[in-house]
């Protein structure tokens, strides 16, 4: 029973379901280049991201077919704002004829991870007719949904379980089809998974990642039976959607522990390196077991430096990986052992935080723990480590190795001590911190170093629009901006003295028509103050620098 659209304010079916009939017009592959090479070509709005395919050659270039749940996904990725969802549907519609306006609301319309909305993998991991099954599954889909007879239910059954077999794509498939016929199909997405789940119990045979074609429909028509119920909270599949949107709450944003943490989570995060840059400073941290990450002030070195500890031991588990910040006043006896008096005013031996760590890693030796020393060389990292120092390398991590430290155990034993194979060690560095020495050279053999620098560019510009809610037609003008200081800042300074990205990306949405403002609050607040410390010794310099940055703002 296909209920009342505009009695329910549900009028954006009307406007979805438009735009997929007349996508029917372009599953020719020749179509769909015209197609897809208009919508790139767009001039409001930012489609960078369908520029980014990457070729068995190791090269990037733009999109050259896409299917049509991409297209869909194009004004249905999270996080974007309900206007610019809005703006850029209007714009696809315009592309593709369509006379009906846009929603202005899409609240209850499940969306795809603005990092992951392309309903197939990159060129050099695709297989050649995946698009087509997308393209195969949706004309079916359609047909299906128009006739309901015993060949189109079969036809659309080939291809859902065709479809299922593109790596990645599973429960985006329900997504893209409740897209293209919102009334006919139900959308796997989080929360209406988590809503079936609570409201059907035990009357699930599996979970919805093992579904075929067969569990599918079998589910949409029980579903189907319960919209007659006047108990039952829903009566069509959009109503379904909106109830779980509005009974689902959103996740945590960091939930511990989390299963399964990958480099695809650290990018899905908001990660502005490259996959291939990611896989190299885990591989160096496995192999070295020792890394530093070094750069300017806001490169995203502690942000980067906990998804990698998470990405190495494959979830998100702060029981396994601790934080520390060095500092001119840390000594030997607070991080590794020594002396501390206790409430009857007498003095105990007390192991400090990495001999706590090494005594975890012993217990648990199939588990990986890793250290983050947040400004590892704001302390003196040769006297904080002493002995311990030799048994960092990697080839000395194993008890023929074990020496003893200065203290005895607290037990009053003195039993030798060495560095478990399983404990890691990430140390950041600011390379703009002008009042210490660099670390020795002794310690700095022992770890293999990464440099971070400014990272401005379309990841960037793509999160902070779509995520964070900063004006599109800003964007570009903000990313120049800093450029600007960034070269004179080199050219005075030097690189270590840039400016990060994370100055520029805000860590929530910043509200509707406020970026000039909160732009304009970063710079007086954060990043004027610190160019007053670059330039301590010309303050004139700083503050001419400083208002250069919002010239004609």
């Amino acid at each position: 029973m296909k209920t009342d659209s505009k009695k329910l304010d549900f009028v954006w079916t009307e406007f979805y379901q438009a735009v997929a009939e007349r996508l029917r017009e372009y599953q020719n592959q020749k179509d769909r280049h015209t197609l897809i090479k208009k919508i790139q070509e767009n001039p409001h709005h930012n489609f960078g991201y369908l520029h980014q395919d990457k070729f068995s050659d190791g090269t990037i270039g733009p999109l050259e077919d896409i299917c049509p749940f991409t297209v869909l996904g194009t004004f249905n990725r999270a996080g974007m704002k309900d206007q610019t969802k809005q703006n850029i549907a209007n714009d696809i519609a315009e592309i593709l004829d369509v006379k009906l306006s846009a929603p202005d609301k899409f609240h209850g319309i499940p969306g795809v991870h603005v990092m992951d909305s392309w309903f197939f993998l990159f060129a050099k991991d695709r297989k050649p007719d995946d698009i087509e099954k997308l393209w195969r599954l949706f004309i079916n889909a359609l047909s299906y949904s128009d006739h309901r007879d015993g060949e189109s239910r079969r036809n659309f059954l080939s291809a859902y379980d065709a479809a299922l077999s593109i790596e990645r794509v599973n429960r985006k498939l329900s997504v893209g089809l409740h897209w293209a016929r919102p009334w006919d199909f139900v959308p796997f997405d989080r929360r209406t998974c988590q809503y079936l789940t609570n409201m059907l119990g035990d009357q699930l045979d599996k979970p919805f990642d093992l579904f075929d074609g067969e569990d599918y429909l079998k589910l949409i028509g029980n579903l189907t039976t319960r919209f007659d119920d006047n108990n039952c909270p829903f009566h069509s599949f959009p109503e379904l959607s909106l109830e779980a949107w509005k009974k689902i709450p959103d996740p945590p944003p960091s939930p511990v522990p989390l299963d399964h943490y990958t480099i695809q989570d650290i990018l899905d995060d908001g990660c502005f390196l490259q996959e291939n840059e990611i896989k190299n400073l885990i591989d160096r941290l496995h192999a070295k077991k020792n890394l530093i990450l070094q750069g300017p002030p806001g490169t995203g070195k502690t942000w980067i430096a906990k998804r990698i500890a998470y990405a190495l031991i494959g979830k998100r588990d702060s029981n396994k990986v601790v934080s520390v910040q060095f500092h001119p006043n840390l000594s030997y006896e607070d991080f590794v052992r020594g002396w501390r008096p206790n409430s009857e005013g007498k003095l105990d031996l007390v192991d400090g935080f990495f001999m706590n760590l090494i005594n975890e890693a012993l217990n648990n030796p199939d588990a990986k723990f890793i250290a983050i020393i947040e400004e590892i060389n704001r302390g003196h990292p040769s006297h904080i480590f002493g002995e311990l120092l030799t048994l960092l390398e990697s080839d000395k991590r194993s008890p023929e190795h074990a020496i003893q430290l200065c203290y005895p155990n607290p037990d009053g034993g003195s039993n030798a001590t060495h560095i478990p194979e399983n404990v890691y060690i990430i140390g950041t560095m600011n390379t703009a911190d002008r009042s210490l020495a660099l670390i020795d050279f002794a310690f700095r053999r022992r770890f293999a170093f990464a440099s971070f620098e400014p990272k401005l560019g379309e990841r960037w510009r793509l999160w902070v629009t779509n995520r964070c809610g900063i004006d599109s037609d800003l964007v570009k003008d903000i990313e120049q901006r800093i450029n600007n200081l960034n070269a004179d800042i080199a050219d005075d300074l030097g690189k270590d003295f840039q400016i990060g990205h994370s100055f520029v990306t805000p860590a929530s949405p910043i509200e509707n028509g406020n970026t000039k403002e909160w732009f304009r609050q970063v710079v007086e607040t954060e990043i004027g103050p610190l160019l007053e410390e670059y330039w301590f010794d010309s303050l004139q310099k700083a503050k001419e620098t400083k208002d250069r940055l919002l010239e004609n703002w």
